[in-house]
């Protein structure tokens, strides 16, 4: 799918070289670089209609989960994870084209929006969701290292009277405290698109991570 992805890119970019010019910002933990070469966009976009979105915008941005340690220093645009699987990626940008760009809205619980959001990349068949830790509600609860970007996460949310809630774990925000970011929908039927935020991730019960088929 990724190979095919980026094959018609390349065409795409032979035929429509001049297409937009722009400045393409990818915010990584430390800093931020700027390109202004399209064929940088190659590695960083997953999905079709985001790539779609990109083109009718004369800047972009990037938010870079860094490679092996998971951390990103704030939400600022399009997630790309560099050490993620092609799956991840596209679990963490359907949700962003879904959440951000669209503005969709999944009136119902947390797990309605990430059933949708999941749904759409399993339908594929090339990707599967998987439980990689299942415990109970009061514990034990998942060591942090086991945490990875576009994992459906089951945790107890240490913000809202310390309730069951569902996310899609982004990035670490504070890795030692055991803060993340992530994507959710607050759930109890509110007419609001899902948003990113920061939780405490310290009560994770249950992952599902969506698994390559072929990578």
């Amino acid at each position: 799918m990724k190979v095919g992805f980026v094959s018609i890119l390349l065409l795409i970019f032979a035929t429509f070289g001049n297409v937009n010019s722009q400045n393409l910002y990818y915010h990584f933990y430390d800093d931020v670089q700027v390109f202004t070469d399209s064929t940088s966009l190659l590695n960083a976009i997953f999905l079709d209609d985001v790539y779609k979105h990109v083109y009718k915008n004369d800047s972009i941005s990037f938010w870079i989960i860094e490679a092996d340690t998971c951390d990103a220093s704030d939400v600022s645009g399009i997630p790309y994870c560099q050490s993620c699987s092609v799956g991840a990626n596209l679990i963490l940008q359907n949700s962003y084209k879904f959440s951000i760009i669209d503005e969709k809205l999944v009136v119902g619980t947390c797990w309605d929006y990430l059933n949708a959001i999941y749904r759409s990349v399993e339908s594929s068949d090339l990707f599967r969701k998987t439980q990689v830790f299942n415990s109970k509600k009061s514990g034990p609860y998942a060591p942090k290292e086991m945490l990875k970007p576009g994992d459906w996460v089951y945790h107890i949310n240490r913000q809202f009277r310390n309730i069951e809630h569902s996310a899609i774990f982004v990035a670490w925000k504070d890795y030692e405290k055991g803060i993340a970011i992530t994507m959710s929908y607050m759930g109890l039927g509110r007419a609001r698109p899902a948003r990113y935020g920061e939780y405490d991730l310290n009560s994770v019960y249950a992952i599902f991570r969506i698994e390559d088929e072929f990578w």
